[in-house]
């Protein structure tokens, strides 16, 4: 019994257990690690977590050439690598979320004042609704709420009452007349003339169109018909003789006639 204390075996055989010890946790943490990479289904999760095995089998033999530890080594650097992807991962669905959140509140918004009247569109909407809370990825539950709204604010848009505009109808007096007394290159330019003094009297957003020969139509927005009236009695009084072809101007000015109709709610 002496001999033994004396050569301190009791000490190694104490230090052996805690390698042993040390040696199976060691085993038993990579294969927890392996078994959560291998859970996420990703490929370079796939591909570490196939690593690790291999590094655990590595370490449960004799290790005398080093193999073991720079296989260890670099199972460390990788799940670094791994760790550090799904904090940024985290990062990008918590935005992701953040966004999907503002969009819903957006939606709400959006349809909240005039609810209801639009019970079939919400109703249609809220069905599909449901079915995006089924999916998993975020990216692509926040493509099918950015399809919902812009459906949503469709419906709300086709919904809420017209502003009032003016229709104008409007055409040259005794066309024809102009055409076989002054030919038809002077009938052109009194065309032309009418239709440049049409777009500079209307605001951007109204719509100058010619239906055909000498008719043209207006529509312009946001304008009673008595505004209407004065407008465009202006600009058929601000009419000047057409361009003879020649650098000068005929001797008489086109006459012009036209119509109004207004719409407005109710």
């Amino acid at each position: 019994m002496s001999n033994v204390i004396a050569l301190d075996l009791r000490r190694s055989s104490d230090g052996d257990n805690e390698v042993e010890w040390l040696h199976s946790l060691i085993d038993q943490s990579l294969g927890l690690l392996r078994d959560l990479l291998a859970a996420g289904g990703e490929p370079e999760r796939t591909d570490l977590s196939s690593r690790i095995e291999h590094c655990r089998a590595v370490l449960a033999v004799d290790d005398e050439a080093g193999v073991a530890r720079a296989l260890s080594q670099q199972c460390l650097s990788r799940c670094r690598e791994v760790v550090s992807h799904a904090k940024q991962q985290e990062v990008d669905r918590r935005q992701e979320m953040a966004s999907l959140v503002a969009l819903v509140r957006e939606a709400v918004m959006t349809v909240g004042a005039e609810v209801s009247t639009l019970h079939s569109s919400v109703g249609s909407s809220a069905d599909r609704f449901q079915a995006i809370t089924a999916l998993d990825d975020p990216r692509q539950i926040k493509l099918r709420l950015i399809a919902e709204v812009n459906a949503l604010k469709q419906v709300t848009a086709e919904r809420r009452p017209r502003s009032r505009f003016v229709l104008a109808m409007l055409d040259v007096d005794d066309f024809k007349s102009i055409n076989d007394t002054h030919g038809h290159a002077i009938g052109d330019q009194v065309l032309v003339t009418l239709a440049q003094a049409l777009l500079a009297s209307v605001r951007p957003g109204d719509l100058v169109a010619r239906l055909g020969g000498d008719e043209f139509a207006i529509l312009a927005s946001d304008l009673t018909l008595r505004q209407a009236e004065g407008r465009f009695a202006r600009t058929i009084s601000s009419l000047g003789p057409p361009p003879d072809g020649s650098g000068g101007t005929m001797s008489w000015t086109p006459k012009v006639s036209c119509g109004l109709a207004e719409f407005s709610a109710g």
